[in-house]
């Protein structure tokens, strides 16, 4: 009798090891998963900070206007034309830009381009 008491009590504390031991194993099979998954979200967080710093500058005017004047692309004035509003009010107004701005438009342009800080003005991430 004795001796089955003491088989059963051994079985059942190496049982008891055997689970912890499996417990032990799974958790760190997770922690390694956790620590790869971690890493893999900051590389993609980082990369996709570069990304939206690439579309901004290759939205920026300048930058246009450097890949333009690297392919040699001139560029031509269009015809002035009308254009038609698509509000439901004026739907059946159309604006002639085809007129001469007037004096005064001419000189707040010309002066808006003397004033204009272009590279400081750009907005950066």
């Amino acid at each position: 009798m004795r001796i089955s008491h003491f088989f059963l009590c051994v079985g059942i504390i190496t049982l008891a090891c055997l689970v912890y031991v499996w417990q032990n194993v799974c958790q760190m099979e997770l922690s390694y998963q956790l620590l790869t998954q971690e890493k893999q979200i900051t590389k993609l967080v980082d990369q996709n900070r570069v990304l939206r710093y690439n579309v901004l500058q290759l939205k920026s005017p300048a930058a246009i206007e450097k890949s333009l004047l690297a392919a040699k692309i001139k560029l031509k004035y269009t015809t002035p034309v009308m254009i038609a509003h698509s509000d439901t009010e004026s739907r059946q107004l159309l604006v002639d830009y085809s007129q001469k701005p007037s004096f005064r438009e001419r000189t707040k342009k010309a002066l808006s381009a003397i004033f204009a800080f272009r590279s400081e003005v750009e907005a950066r991430p």
